[in-house]
């Protein structure tokens, strides 16, 4: 009887090269699974940061586009001749074969009516004004993201044809001082009330 109750007791606990290999597998696999969760998580992040950049990105690119398109007559630049009367569009957007202006980081226009509105970079953001309708630095994106690299140009084809209006910028998510997503935007239409 005494043997019996020995062979049991054996038979129910592990040896010791058993427990080894047991805790040698636990240790190698349970860094494998936490670094598979880590990069999952760290991909999430990276997904929702490029949502964010491209929803917002698209939101400007699309007000501005479709404002000027729909709304826009006259460009102007109020820069060139501050206190008189702005300049026309024959002034502000050269003939295609002409080099164009350089870029500027601001499109002010009018439209049929002539009511001014304009696109400005300010606070690493684009503003859209219209003090005419009392709106006043409406900032196109939200502090998740920062505008740079504001460029806005125009041209014409010739003397007669609508001008061509260029947008372009570049689109961040700024996390713990380090770029985390950037997109840039480019885009090039034509006025439609000219």
């Amino acid at each position: 009887m005494g043997v019996n109750k020995n062979i049991k007791k054996r038979n129910s606990s592990f040896t010791l090269i058993e427990m080894i290999v047991v805790v040698g597998i636990i240790a190698f696999v349970m860094p494998v699974v936490f670094s598979i969760v880590f990069v999952i998580f760290q991909q999430q992040a990276r997904i929702y940061n490029l949502q964010e950049v491209k929803r917002q990105g698209d939101n400007t690119i699309n007000t501005i586009q479709n404002t000027v398109k729909l709304y826009g007559s006259k460009i102007v630049d109020p820069t060139a001749n501050p206190t008189g009367t702005f300049p026309t569009i024959i002034d502000i957007c050269p003939q295609f074969p002409t080099p164009s202006l350089s870029p500027r980081s601001y499109l002010f226009l009018y439209d049929k009516s002539n009511t001014a509105f304009s696109y400005v970079f300010k606070d690493d953001s684009i503003a859209s004004s219209s003090p005419s309708n009392n709106i006043i630095d409406l900032m196109l994106t939200n502090k998740k993201v920062v505008i740079s690299n504001v460029k806005f140009s125009c041209s014409r084809s010739n003397q007669f044809s609508p001008a061509v209006v260029g947008a372009e910028f570049d689109v961040s998510r700024i996390i713990n001082g380090e770029t985390a997503v950037s997109m840039h935007y480019n885009t090039r239409f034509k006025l439609t009330n000219y």
